[in-house]
């Protein structure tokens, strides 16, 4: 297993070979704090406290064309910018990502207005509204998109002066 220290947090990188048991309280954290976690996702990274008790904790799917993440944080150390260094460190996984495929693109579905504050921060916007939640993206993927789904090639006219 992988630590590193980031701003006094005890940051660990999961080997899902090894890391079971905070792989399991990764999941029970997920659990306590109403955030569901789908099938798809697998535990990268855990924040421990000085017991070695997850207190919070990142999950990434990436199916070679979408990355997304979920950032858990207990309710005791919200508040804390745990939530805000994780969701950092995902985004810097994406660019390792985006190596294997430049066309890659983040889209996350975010349940609390705290993550939706720290996304904001990082240019990214809602791309979808649902009722307590949102699909957000960062705002340079949406102009891309956009700017390039119906490119034509603009030919110049020649000048009739010439």
């Amino acid at each position: 297993m992988k630590k590193e220290k980031m701003s006094k947090l005890n940051i660990h990188y999961i080997d899902p070979e090894e890391d079971y048991e905070y792989i399991e309280q990764a999941y029970n954290l997920a659990k306590e704090e109403n955030i569901g976690i789908t099938r798809d996702r697998e535990v990268v990274n855990v924040v421990l406290d000085d017991n070695d008790n997850v207190i919070a904790t990142t999950f990434d799917a990436w199916d070679f064309e979408t990355f997304e993440f979920d950032v858990v944080v207990s309710k005791k150390e919200q508040g804390k910018k745990i939530g805000t260094q994780l969701t950092e460190l995902a985004i810097e996984r994406f660019e390792d990502y985006k190596q294997m495929n430049e066309n890659a693109i983040i889209k996350l579905f975010v349940v609390n207005d705290n993550m939706k504050k720290i996304l904001e921060k990082r240019n990214f916007e809602v791309t979808q509204k649902m009722q307590d939640s949102y699909i957000m993206s960062p705002k340079n993927e949406i102009i891309d998109y956009l700017n390039n789904r119906d490119q034509k090639v603009v030919t110049k006219k020649k000048n009739k002066l010439t």
